[in-house]
């Protein structure tokens, strides 16, 4: 992980050059070169699209906050239990140091909702939805969020739940 996030430091504020130089100057870092060169496609209008970062844990909003960076978060709790690491990025995007032309202060989270007309029906379709691939994927991409006891090992999911023969509708797969 130390070495992903330094790979990242590293090349994150290359980005914007190579969209916004005519001829990108070039790079020579620690771990990656690239040598001077037209880079195309070349965003539409004066500047380049936001930039955003995936986060999945609280420092990773922090640092989002700190390089301008909007953020794309993934939630596995409730939005109110989420509410002081927004406000904390909210507070430290203002002093932000952006990596590219300009700030995103911008949060989109993603989480799993299910609709149904009655609660009933909602909790029939969780348990018998397959449910466990979406969390399955959360804890293999984000690996700063904490296992279950006995998580399998990629390429496994985390078990389904067991689907009872009973409650079955002749007229709906189970």
């Amino acid at each position: 992980m130390n070495h992903t996030k330094e790979l990242w430091e590293e090349t994150i504020a290359e980005f914007p050059k190579m969209w916004l130089q005519d001829e990108y100057v070039g790079f020579q870092g620690k771990h990656w070169s690239l040598p001077p060169r037209k880079v195309l496609p070349k965003p539409y209008g004066r500047s380049h699209p936001a930039m955003w970062y995936a986060a999945g844990s609280p420092p990773s909003y922090a640092m989002a906050a700190k390089k301008g960076l909007g953020v794309l978060g993934f939630s596995v709790q409730k939005v109110s239990d989420m509410e002081w690491v927004l406000e904390q990025y909210k507070t430290a995007i203002v002093d932000a140091e952006p990596v590219g032309d300009f700030v995103n202060d911008n949060v989109m989270v993603t989480t799993t909702a299910i609709c149904a007309p009655t609660h009933a029906e909602a909790v029939r379709i969780a348990a018998s939805g397959g449910l466990h691939y979406l969390p399955s994927l959360v804890f293999r991409y984000h690996d700063t969020f904490p296992r279950p006891e006995g998580f399998p090992v990629w390429p496994e999911t985390l078990p389904s739940t067991p689907r009872s023969s009973s409650r079955c509708s002749s007229r709906r797969s189970c």
